[in-house]
């Protein structure tokens, strides 16, 4: 870690110690890594871009999320889409496939 904080160094990045934290995969050894004489945070998840990663591989957690965003979803297009009386069975579909 501290060839990857010198190159930072050489390029005017910096580190931002308070929202870097580390993840080992399961079975590696926890170690603590330093960056310029700060231990980081270890933890078991993060989410990173929207999609939750856990140290044990696991996709459990990232597809429960995934379900419950898809059904919060399909809940809010219940009253403006699917119980309207005005839009055809085509334009429902359509709207569907465009969803899935």
């Amino acid at each position: 870690m501290d060839r990857f904080s010198a190159a930072c160094f050489e390029f005017a990045l910096i580190i931002n110690i308070k929202k870097t934290v580390v993840m080992h995969q399961a079975g590696s050894a926890a170690s603590p890594v330093m960056v310029n004489e700060h231990v980081l945070e270890t933890v078991d998840k993060f989410t990173y871009l929207g999609s939750t990663i856990s140290s044990d591989l696991s996709l459990v957690k990232e597809i429960q999320t995934r379900i419950g965003k898809a059904a919060t979803s399909f809940s809010r297009l219940l009253s403006r889409a699917w119980s309207n009386k005005y839009l055809t069975e085509r334009t429902k579909t359509r709207i569907y496939q465009c969803c899935v």
